[in-house]
């Protein structure tokens, strides 16, 4: 099994205090695929890592987004390298909806 399928399948899409959506996990899975093949497998699983630390903070409170309402009532993003995690609270639990690159157009992808 090639190193990004073995990272798929290790990405449950949820976790105590937040849970990946669907198009969540695809982004992730992607950025680890883009990273891996454009610079390495450590840089990959670095950038992942980083992305996974920051997921985590936000759903400890240890960080906290900007608000998006001007684009999706509700919606929140906070930056992770060159990427936006766009998240929002359901009760407890904190939703990834989407992982996208910064010189995305949010309006358009969410």
């Amino acid at each position: 099994m090639n190193f990004w399928k073995k990272c798929i399948a290790n990405m449950s899409g949820e976790s105590k205090g937040y849970k990946l959506a669907p198009r969540a996990r695809r982004d992730l899975a992607e950025i680890w695929r883009y990273t891996f093949e454009t610079w390495s497998l450590a840089q990959a699983d670095a950038y992942y890592g980083d992305i996974i630390s920051t997921v985590q903070a936000i759903a400890s409170g240890r960080k906290r987004g900007k608000p998006i309402d001007q684009i999706h009532q509700g919606y929140l993003t906070c930056s992770c390298g060159s990427h936006w995690i766009v998240y929002r609270q359901r009760g407890a639990q904190t939703v990834i909806i989407r992982i996208l690159h910064q010189r995305m157009n949010l309006s358009r992808h969410l």
